[in-house]
């Protein structure tokens, strides 16, 4: 552990950290089942709306950077604060594009860039303080549980956020996921404390850091996965569920495209979590953290594989928890080995590269899935986007190999 606190300290620092993303999830997810289906509300055509889903990311691209080095330099409280106030002014924009007659798409897409900066300055700031909070025999299971925590909030926004649509107006939906981002914000203010962190100052600029927290080949590997599977997951995916509900006519519970996309959201998520969990003192006993990562990339092939050869409900449904397992024994301990590996006083500017992977995968995918639904139809975009999960073989095994290696060598 580089902080100068105890570990009993920084346990209960991450319980609070961890309350806090389990709600500024639920407020983060509420609005994305939504925005996919808004075109004919505001009247934009579809490239836009694939624009507008991409916007945050885009943000986050240009603004990873800038906030690892801020929060390398004067540490982690400040800058989580002021990011979760941005995502709530950016999601009650959703709500003033919806009510304007002026370039309505404009706003949304505005307000969703601007959402998209307080993003970056949310996950870098929570898991630079983590990383900071733990050291290598601890910071599996406390990755594990921050990650689940959000991931939990997540589909409970999702699931939430379908239905308050569904019956109740988009409006209505973003007003609550506003409210909540408010809450965490004034929350955090008072229940996060201000530490001072050993390594927390750096003298190093800017342009020299990027460098040198580039310049190892397991940073840029790792970044490379999380490229992927932004892209593929939380890009292709997120970004077409209600239009490949729609095609294909999956209902349940008397719920249109929106509810049920969200319901299918959430199941993905909640998979997702919870294996994400499961998996946390796991890692922390294993000898190698990426051998559970192939097992994972194999997992998210054969969803897309089944969802583009065999769309029927119950295939599609199983497929969801399936791609959850994927997601979440791939990425977890990935971001675990970024901490054993980034250097101390680097970890801002290292997760700033990692997150600027997963933006670009994030903002593409969007972009790819629903033009290549469009074109191509499902069934090509799916293979398309199962075989780029099996690519992420090509980046996890020499980690394995590598990791395989330091073992040899310790023993």
């Amino acid at each position: 552990m580089e902080s100068n606190v105890s570990q009993r300290k920084a346990d209960k620092i991450l319980i609070l950290l961890g309350i806090l993303l389990f709600f500024n999830g639920l407020g983060g997810g509420v609005a994305f089942p939504i925005i996919p289906l808004i075109g004919p509300a505001i009247g934009v055509s579809a490239f836009l709306v694939s624009m507008i889903l991409s916007a945050n990311r885009i943000a986050r691209f240009f603004f990873n950077g800038i906030a690892g080095e801020i929060v390398d330099r004067y540490g982690c409280k400040k800058p989580l604060i002021i990011g979760t106030l941005i995502k709530a002014v950016g999601v009650t924009g959703y709500s003033l594009a919806l009510f304007s007659s002026v370039m309505p798409g404009a706003i949304f897409f505005a307000s969703r860039f601007f959402y998209g900066i307080g993003s970056a300055f949310g996950f870098i700031t929570v898991y630079g303080l983590m990383f900071h909070l733990t050291d290598k025999a601890n910071r599996g299971s406390r990755t594990a549980y921050i990650r689940t925590a959000g991931l939990f909030g997540f589909p409970a926004g999702l699931f939430s956020g379908g239905v308050i649509a569904n019956y109740f107006g988009f409006h209505a939906a973003f007003l609550i996921a506003a409210s909540f981002l408010y809450f965490i914000t004034i929350t955090a203010y008072f229940v996060i404390p201000e530490m001072d962190l050993a390594h927390k100052k750096t003298t190093i600029g800017p342009l020299e850091a990027i460098k040198l927290a580039a310049s190892d080949k397991r940073v840029l590997r790792i970044s490379m996965v999380n490229f992927l599977e932004w892209f593929t997951i939380n890009g292709v995916f997120l970004a077409t569920t209600a239009l490949f509900v729609q095609e294909h006519e999956l209902y349940i519970l008397n719920l249109g495209a929106d509810g049920m996309s969200g319901f299918m959201m959430a199941a993905m998520m909640f998979s997702k979590g919870l294996s994400t969990l499961m998996l946390g003192n796991i890692i922390d006993g294993a000898e190698t953290r990426s051998r559970f990562s192939i097992v994972g990339g194999i997992f998210g092939c054969f969803a897309f594989l089944t969802w583009a050869l065999f769309p029927s409900l119950i295939s599609i449904l199983l497929s969801l928890l399936l791609l959850g397992v994927c997601s979440g024994i791939m990425s977890s301990p990935l971001l675990t080995l970024l901490g054993d590996v980034s250097k101390v006083n680097l970890r801002g500017r290292t997760l700033g590269i990692y997150q600027i992977f997963g933006d670009m995968g994030g903002a593409l995918g969007p972009i790819f899935g629903i033009n290549a639904a469009g074109l191509l139809g499902f069934n090509v975009t799916f293979t398309v986007v199962a075989l780029m999960l099996m690519a992420t073989l090509i980046f996890i095994i020499p980690l394995y190999k590598e990791e395989l290696a330091q073992l040899k060598t310790q023993k």
